[in-house]
């Protein structure tokens, strides 16, 4: 496999990006995109609010296989950034980029 299809592949981890790919096609993040214009001019809610009048994780948590899916999402979009960002620290340095 070449490297773009061997990221849809479940790794040794049990991890891969082939649920983020999947997510992008469901129906409720489709209809989010819809809304897109009119959170530019009110920032007050989030897109997908607006036609499911919820939070994405208030959506998602009340169905299991949804639950089950972003977080399969979350692990497999996290891993390989923390992957990268663990091998570049030397183990000793921290740096607080959330802080004041």
């Amino acid at each position: 496999l070449a490297d773009l299809g061997r990221m849809l592949v479940t790794d040794d981890w049990g991890l891969s990006l082939g649920a983020y790919v999947l997510q992008h096609h469901l129906d409720a993040l489709a209809q989010a995109w819809t809304h897109l214009h009119e959170v530019v001019l009110d920032l007050s809610a989030p897109a997908f609010k607006k036609p499911h009048g919820v939070t994405a994780c208030e959506y998602f948590g009340k169905d299991p296989i949804y639950s089950s899916m972003m977080q399969r999402v979350r692990r497999g979009v996290c891993r390989p950034f923390m992957t990268t960002l663990l091998k570049s620290c030397d183990g000793f340095r921290v740096a607080d980029v959330g802080g004041r």
